[in-house]
């Protein structure tokens, strides 16, 4: 199979690149999907057999992943990757998710904040940053990063899901400004006083006692508010927390949506989803905790490597999972669950019939072909 006129398919999707940088992607996504690490110095030991040159050293292998790096870090390979991902979804999705993951490594803090689509129920990166620091993000930190995202992606008229951490009245002005609605859990009375102030009804308080007074398991009250005489109108959501192994038994939930109080906490239910994908990112996939390599745009490059791995996995297994994945309970109570993951199914889909390059370049070329067929995005900027 000639490689490079299947290249020169993929090209125009990562500008200003050539078949041979093009092709160490590629190699570099397939070893991801074998080794499930983000670790180079595992993921060396891939390359042999992805490229049929099993009698090459090992270090040989390395030296060409580490030049992949160091030739492209500084450039913008790493956001046309990512949105060549998107492609593969057509950024099909009303709802955003935030949500920021942690760890320290070598005496190092990563703080990665990211920003999912969520898709077909599943949460995919779309843009993020590493604050390098413990603790929680500030509001010019988030606005920092959605100002950037913005400059690639339209968000406008998207919904943005995220927890506690994410409030602030200053943050919520610059969402509506940008035009991007939001569910945002509440930390419990943080504004309980302002809302009481500025709204007519019961009081949080009093919303509260009969949302937990009602028998129905989900149930949910809303009303609208304002935190400030001038701010835009506001909606404060009261629920039964429906998860059951939550710490408290009620959510608070301030949207800019003027829905129904169900169809709000349905909204932000979505959000949990972006946990999911910490998880396969790190202990359940990919273990991004391990990635080694000390410059942060490397880091950026390989993020985005590795946002790819996991998109392409994930459209794959979506082809048949809910059909062909049985399911299994749990423990005492019973918990009915699948039997694999949605991620380790794509996985296991494509290493069946996808385990040398040529392969795997014939299918992601296919890939690309099917979801951009008459397709153009709006969504996408100068795409």
């Amino acid at each position: 199979m000639m490689l490079k006129p299947l290249l020169d398919k993929i090209t125009p999707y990562l500008p200003n690149q050539d078949s041979s940088t093009v092709t160490n992607l590629l190699i570099l996504v397939m070893a991801m999907l074998d080794k499930r690490t983000v670790c180079v110095n595992k993921l060396k030991s891939a390359v042999g057999g992805i490229i049929d040159k099993p009698e090459t050293k090992v270090q040989s292998h390395y030296i060409r992943l580490i030049r992949f790096f160091r030739a492209h870090s500084s450039g913008d390979l790493w956001i046309h990757i990512v949105r060549c991902g998107l492609l593969l979804l057509k950024f099909d999705s009303r709802y955003l998710a935030l949500d920021g993951s942690s760890w320290q490594s070598g005496g190092v803090w990563h703080h990665y904040i990211t920003l999912c689509v969520v898709y077909r129920g599943v949460a995919i990166p779309i843009f993020w940053t590493d604050l390098a620091k413990q603790g929680s993000s500030s509001i010019a930190e988030r606005i920092s990063l959605f100002d950037r995202a913005l400059k690639y992606f339209v968000l406008q008229g998207k919904v943005l899901l995220a927890d506690r951490e994410y409030i602030g009245v200053d943050w919520f002005k610059y969402l509506i400004n940008k035009q991007i609605d939001f569910v945002i859990r509440s930390r419990d009375y943080s504004y309980f006083a302002l809302i009481d102030e500025f709204s007519s009804g019961r009081t949080v308080e009093e919303m509260i006692a009969k949302a937990m007074r009602s028998s129905k398991p989900n149930k949910a009250i809303s009303k609208a508010f304002r935190l400030s005489d001038d701010g835009p109108t506001l909606w404060i959501v009261v629920a039964k927390n429906p998860h059951p192994q939550g710490k408290e038994d009620f959510m608070i939930l301030i949207t800019s949506l003027d829905q129904s109080a169900y169809a709000t906490v349905t909204d932000y239910l979505k959000r949990w989803k972006i946990e999911h994908c910490f998880r396969q990112l790190k202990s359940n996939g990919f273990d991004l905790e391990k990635m080694n390599l000390g410059n942060v745009k490397r880091r950026r490059l390989l993020m985005a490597v590795v946002v790819l791995a996991y998109t392409i996995a994930l459209v794959e297994g979506l082809k048949d999972y809910k059909d062909a994945v049985p399911f299994k309970s749990h423990g005492r109570q019973g918990r009915v669950y699948k039997a694999i993951s949605l991620f380790r199914h794509g996985i296991d889909r494509i290493l069946q019939s996808a385990v040398r390059l040529p392969q795997f370049v014939a299918y992601f070329v296919g890939e690309i072909r099917r979801a951009t067929r008459g397709y153009r995005s709006s969504q996408l900027l100068n795409v």
